[in-house]
This record gives C-alpha cells, sequence and structure tokens, in this order.
C-alpha cells in the first residue's frame, strides 16, 4: 500500500535527508484529539450494529461508511471502514514523514505486513475461502492487496508459504510447512522485532527511550501470550526474544507457577504494583480480559508517556498508532459481538479497561 517504501527499506534512500519531526508530530497530535473518547464505547455498547454504523458515519469514518456500504454489511461494514480509516490514516502520516523518521515509520509499520501473513498462513490451515482471508487483512503495510491473491487462494499451508516466498518476510517462513501454526507466527515475530530493534541507532535520548519502549512491548506480547497458556492449561508458549525485563527464564517460572506465586515473580519487572489487581482478580473470577486489557493499558500509557517525554521524535506518532489500532479493535469487538448476538455485559467486559 505504501507506494515506494519497498525502495526505502531496501536502499535506505531517505536517510541522508532531515527529518521533519515538528511537523509530522504536530499533524499526529491534531489526529489524536479526533480518536473516540472512553465514555464513547459505553454508548456504542448500547447500541445495535446499524446504529453503530450510523454513528461512525456521522464521524471520522464518513468516506468509509460511504463507499463501502453497497459491497458489505453489519459487523463486516464497520470492519471494512475501520480498517481502511486506520490504514488511510497511517498512509498519511507516512506520506508526512521526511528523511530518516520516514524510514523509521516505514519499519515500525512493518507489523501490518506481519499481521497480513499471518491472516494469509492461518485461512491455509483452517481452509478459509480466499474472500474471507482478504477480508481479514489489514489495509496497511508494504504490500499491495492483490500480491496477496495466490497467498488466500492457496489450498495447504505449505502452498501458502510457497506463494508468500517473494514478499517482505516470506523467507523467514520458507521450509517450515510442517511446523505448528504458533511455531511459525513467533518466527514472524522474532524476525520482525530483531530487525526493528536492529534498525535503531540509539544515538541520542529520544532514541535510546525508543529502544526501550520497544523492549517494553516485546515483554507486554510475552505476558500476554504466557497468561493466555495459563489460562489455557499449556505447559508450553512461544516466546519472543529482545524484551527488557521479561526474560525466557522468567517467562518459564510464571508459566510453571502457581497464579498466588505471579504477583511476587512481577515484581521484578516494571509492571508488578501495576498488574497485582488485576492478577488477584483473575485468582477470584478466572476472567482473563480485564489481565489482558491492563497490560494493553498499561502500554498505552507508558507511550502517552514517552510520547510528551519526546515529543520531537517517533514516540508521539507510535502513542498515536497504537491508539487507533484499539480504538479499531475494540469497533470491531462491538460490532461483531453484537451481531453475534452477546449480552451487553459480555461485550463490556471485552472493551472496557
Amino acid at each position: 500500500m505504501f507506494s515506494g517504501v519497498g525502495e526505502l527499506l531496501g536502499m535506505g534512500s531517505s536517510g541522508g535527508g532531515r527529518s521533519n519531526y515538528p511537523y509530522v508530530t504536530a499533524r499526529v497530535r491534531s489526529m489524536k484529539t479526533h480518536l473516540l473518547p472512553e465514555e464513547e464505547y459505553a454508548r456504542m455498547v448500547a447500541r445495535d450494529v446499524h446504529e453503530i454504523a450510523r454513528s461512525l458515519q456521522e464521524g471520522r469514518y464518513q468516506e468509509q461508511i460511504d463507499r463501502l456500504s453497497s459491497e458489505y454489511s453489519g459487523a463486516q461494514l464497520i470492519e471494512q471502514a475501520t480498517w481502511q480509516g486506520m490504514g488511510n490514516d497511517f498512509q498519511r502520516i507516512l506520506e508526512w514523514c521526511e528523511g530518516p523518521l520516514e524510514d523509521m515509520v516505514a519499519r515500525y509499520f512493518e507489523r501490518f505486513t506481519v499481521y497480513n501473513l499471518k491472516t494469509a498462513l492461518r485461512g491455509a490451515r483452517s481452509g478459509a475461502t480466499s474472500t474471507q482471508s482478504e477480508q481479514a487483512l489489514v489495509p496497511v503495510g508494504l504490500v499491495a492487496r492483490d500480491d496477496w491473491r495466490a497467498a488466500l487462494n492457496a489450498d495447504s499451508l505449505p502452498e501458502a508459504i510457497e506463494a508468500l516466498r517473494t514478499l517482505p518476510y516470506g523467507d523467514v517462513i520458507q521450509n517450515m510447512d510442517e511446523e505448528p501454526l504458533p511455531v511459525i507466527e513467533n518466527a514472524l515475530d522474532h524476525a520482525y522485532y530483531d530487525r526493528l530493534i536492529s534498525s535503531v541507532e540509539a544515538d541520542d535520548r529520544p532514541r535510546e527511550a525508543y529502544l526501550t519502549f520497544l523492549r517494553r512491548e516485546i515483554d507486554t506480547i510475552n505476558l500476554k501470550n504466557i497468561f493466555r497458556a495459563k489460562h489455557a492449561g499449556i505447559e508450553e508458549y512461544e516466546h519472543v526474544e529482545g524484551g527488557e525485563d521479561v526474560d525466557e527464564e522468567l517467562a518459564r517460572r510464571i508459566l510453571q507457577a502457581d497464579w498466588e506465586e505471579v504477583s511476587a515473580m512481577l515484581d521484578e519487572t516494571a509492571y508488578g504494583d501495576d498488574l497485582r489487581p488485576a492478577v488477584e482478580d483473575y485468582r477470584e473470577s478466572g476472567d482473563l480480559n480485564r489481565l489482558a486489557n491492563e497490560l494493553e493499558t498499561l502500554h498505552l500509557e507508558e507511550a502517552d508517556t514517552f510520547g510528551h517525554r519526546y515529543p520531537l521524535s517517533i514516540l508521539p506518532i507510535i502513542d498515536y498508532v497504537l491508539r487507533k489500532e484499539r480504538e479499531v479493535d475494540r469497533l470491531r469487538m462491538i460490532a461483531f459481538g453484537k451481531q453475534a448476538g452477546l449480552s451487553r455485559d459480555e461485550i463490556e467486559q471485552l472493551v472496557t479497561d
């Protein structure tokens, strides 16, 4: 989707220019003011799917709802409209960037290419139709939608892996067609963060802070995966290397410990005090949602803190990207929850902090 970025990433063509941090961060701060306020989600939960779509049509997603309403309806319309609106926002951000900032943002946006790779592989493994898989693609990243078609039409995982061979990150999954899907997805996550972290030259305080933030993002991912594995009674999980506090040894200890011991182990990380109430709530209720939501909230708060501390850096941009992603995820969960007939309380548990 991002025209010209493939050459940029391969050759570093803009690396010698000057970054325009003041201009881009000012534009992004303005975009942040248009995100849905927290109280709006409670109102969304109280509406039906059609009312949600009409509400979004009156706001920032008007162009997408108008254009897509003849092709989609219900939750699918909300999903496609919000994803495309998000893609347009991120495309604009990248087009505003110049010099090394453009390189940094483009590399961060490779996360969406990895997401779409996983979507193509899951579709091939599960037997989903090409239409179902294509609708699940996030319209953000370095690969145009048409370039996913061969993988989306694949009848098997090996066929999909072969179709993805020439796309970004396709080299990571070659010869992995006999591996379980979680192992393949972990290899993609590891490659993404390894390449992203390796690309950051921590030669000043803002970039040092960016590197720290990326490592804490890996910690967040690992903790969420550990908690899901513990909840499901699974003794193994796929660890992503490169975190700040949660190394594989600590992860193994948390995974094998009783929940009563988890809080003490989390005290060895930056999350101890903040996660203790959510861990205790899980012990009482067995509901994993609050724990996962609390982790995401802490990560967003950290993004906001870093963005304010280093206002002329990539960090305010990352703060907006993560908040926009969460907005879209929440709207999708509300819409599909409504469509699936979940109760208001069940949906609120999925989307509230």
